[in-house]
C-alpha cells in the first residue's frame, strides 16, 4: 500500500520553531559519538558463497564520496558513502553551526538505517540524544531538533523490538505536531502529524491489527486535507481485512488507481479483469514497480507462470538500477524461479550478480531467497 517510509527523508526542508544557530550545543560534533562502519555486509557474504571471485562485480565497501555529488550518491543508493560524508562534515563543522550539524546527523542516521545497520544507528542516536537531553528547559530542545531526528529516535525503539513502545513514541510525536500546529505552523505540522499517523497505521498492519489500523486511518481519510493516497491506503487495508463491501464507500468520489481497481477485481475472483487493468496501466507507466509486481502475481494466478517470469526479467534487463532496489520485485522473481524449475539456484545467482552491480547499499538479501 502507498504509505510513507518509516525512515524519514533527510533532504526535505526542516522548519524549526526558533533560530537554531542562536543556541550553541557543545559536543554535537565530537568524534567519539560515532562508531566505525563495517567494511562488509550480508550481500558481500552471499557473493563470497555463490559467485567466484573473478565474476563478482566491484562494490565500494569503504564508502568513497570524494568527487561525487550528493544527488549522484542518493540516486545510486550509496548510503555507506553518504554516512561517511555526513560524519566527516559533522566533525569538521564549527559548534556554532547547530542547524547544519543537526541536519547532517539526520543524514548520518538515515544512511545507517538504509544500510540496515540498525544497532549502530541506535547506538549513535543514543549518543546524540545524550547530548541533546542536556539542553534545559526541554522546550528549547523540542524547538531546535529537526522533526526527522525525533522520528529516527522513535524508530530506535522499534529496532530494539519494542513495538508497543514504538507506537507510544509515535503517538507522542503526533501530539507534538498537533500542539505546534495550534501555535501557528498549521500547514507543515498538520502534514507531519498525518504522515506520522500513517506510520502508526503501517505498524498496526505489520502487527495484523487491522481494526486498530482502520480506527486510526478513518479519521485521517475523512479530513478535508487528506490526499487520495490515504483513501487508497484505507481501501487496501479493508481489502486485507476482507471487508470488500466497505471498499467502494471508502473510494467514493475518488478516482481509483489501477492497482486498487485490480486488487478489487482479484478479490472478487475476476482475474482476467485484473490482468487487463494492470496491462493498460503498464502501457502508460513502463517502469512502475508496483504495477509490474501486481501484474506478475495476477499472471501467476491465471496460470501464466512463464509470462510472469518473462515480464519481470524483461524489466530487470531494461532498467536494472530501478528494479534491483525494489525488494518485493526481487522476492517475486525468486519465488517464480522456484516454481518453474529445479534450476532456480542458477537463475538466482544471476540475479545476485545484477543486484551486486546495481543496487548499492542496504539491500535486504532475504528477498533473493538464497541460503546464507
Amino acid at each position: 500500500m502507498s504509505i510513507p517510509s518509516p525512515i524519514p527523508d533527510p533532504f526535505e526542508s526542516t522548519p524549526r520553531a526558533s533560530p537554531t544557530n542562536e543556541i550553541v550545543i557543545e559536543g554535537l560534533n565530537h568524534p567519539t559519538l560515532f562508531l566505525p562502519i563495517p567494511t562488509t555486509d550480508p550481500l558481500n557474504a552471499l557473493l563470497s558463497k555463490y559467485i567466484p571471485a573473478e565474476a563478482r562485480p566491484h562494490r565500494d565497501l569503504v564508502g568513497r564520496y570524494e568527487d561525487q555529488t550528493l544527488e549522484t550518491l542518493v540516486m545510486s543508493n550509496s548510503w555507506r558513502a553518504l554516512a561517511r560524508m555526513a560524519k566527516d562534515q559533522i566533525v569538521a563543522t564549527p559548534s556554532s553551526e547547530t542547524a547544519l550539524i543537526l541536519d547532517l546527523w539526520s543524514l548520518r542516521l538515515t544512511s545507517l538505517a538504509r544500510m540496515r545497520l540498525f544497532n549502530q544507528a541506535t547506538a549513535e542516536c543514543s549518543n546524540l540524544y545524550s547530548v541533546l537531553n542536556t539542553i534545559s528547559p526541554a522546550t528549547i530542545r523540542r524547538q531546535i531538533v529537526p522533526y526527522e531526528l525525533d522520528v529516527l529516535h522513535a524508530r530506535t525503539v522499534y529496532w530494539a523490538g519494542d513495538t508497543r513502545g514504538y507506537l507510544d513514541e509515535l503517538v507522542r510525536l503526533i501530539r507534538m505536531c498537533k500542539s505546534l500546529a495550534r501555535q501557528g505552523g498549521k500547514g507543515v505540522w498538520t502534514e507531519r502529524g498525518m504522515r506520522t499517523g500513517m506510520m502508526v497505521v503501517t505498524q498496526l498492519v505489520e502487527m495484523q491489527d487491522y481494526p486498530g489500523a482502520l480506527a486510526v486511518l478513518r479519521p485521517l481519510a475523512t479530513s478535508p486535507t487528506a490526499p487520495p493516497e490515504i483513501r487508497f491506503a484505507l481501501a487496501r487495508i479493508m481489502m486485507e481485512g476482507g471487508d470488500t463491501k466497505s471498499v467502494k464507500m471508502a473510494l467514493e468520489g475518488v478516482e481509483k488507481d489501477a492497482v486498487v481497481a485490480a486488487l478489487e477485481a482479484a478479490m472478487l475472483g475476476r482475474w482476467a479483469d485484473a490482468e487487463e487493468i494492470l496491462r493498460k496501466a503498464l502501457e502508460g507507466e513502463k517502469e512502475n514497480v508496483v504495477v509490474i509486481n501486481n501484474l506478475a502475481v495476477v499472471l501467476l494466478s491465471c496460470g501464466k507462470l512463464d509470462e510472469a517470469i518473462d515480464l519481470l526479467e524483461s524489466m530487470l534487463k531494461a532498467s536494472p538500477a530501478s528494479f534491483v532496489a525494489a525488494e518485493p520485485f526481487l522476492y517475486n522473481l525468486a519465488t517464480l524461479y522456484e516454481l518453474r524449475s529445479n534450476a532456480a539456484v542458477d537463475r538466482k545467482r544471476n540475479m545476485l550478480r545484477e543486484v551486486a552491480q546495481w543496487a548499492g547499499d542496504g539491500v535486504k538479501t532475504g528477498a533473493l531467497k538464497l541460503p546464507p
